[in-house]
């Protein structure tokens, strides 16, 4: 599962959040509430070489992030250090996809060398 775009529901994030953990992927979900969406990105469950990898990648995060913030307003909160966690609050219902698609996209690139074969 690359994403998740639900309505508030505990149980899908939670369930989402677990998914993520256990496969070690970045937890990329996204809460829409009528016109508005919040994205919420977390890489903090990620161990041992993916979480290397994600920490041997600040400086294309940065660029990343500066990428989204040309198109978005910048994210409500950044983790100060890695591995990375931010959130796009506030966003148009319409961006969540886009936004959470960009952001998985550029993940898979850093983590790709470590799917499964």
């Amino acid at each position: 599962m690359k994403y998740l775009i639900t309505t508030y529901d505990r149980n899908d994030v939670t369930d989402h959040a677990n998914y993520c953990e256990a496969h070690q992927i970045p937890c990329i979900y996204a809460l829409v509430l009528g016109e508005k969406c919040t994205v919420f990105v977390h890489c903090e469950k990620l161990t041992g070489p993916r979480s290397e990898a994600i920490k041997a990648h600040e400086a294309e995060f940065a660029e990343f992030i500066a990428r989204l913030d040309n198109t978005y307003a910048k994210p409500a909160w950044v983790q100060p250090t890695l591995p990375m966690s931010f959130w796009y609050h506030d966003l148009p219902a319409s961006a969540a996809e886009d936004v959470a698609e960009k952001t998985y996209e550029f993940l898979r690139t850093i983590l790709a060398p470590f799917d499964d074969k």
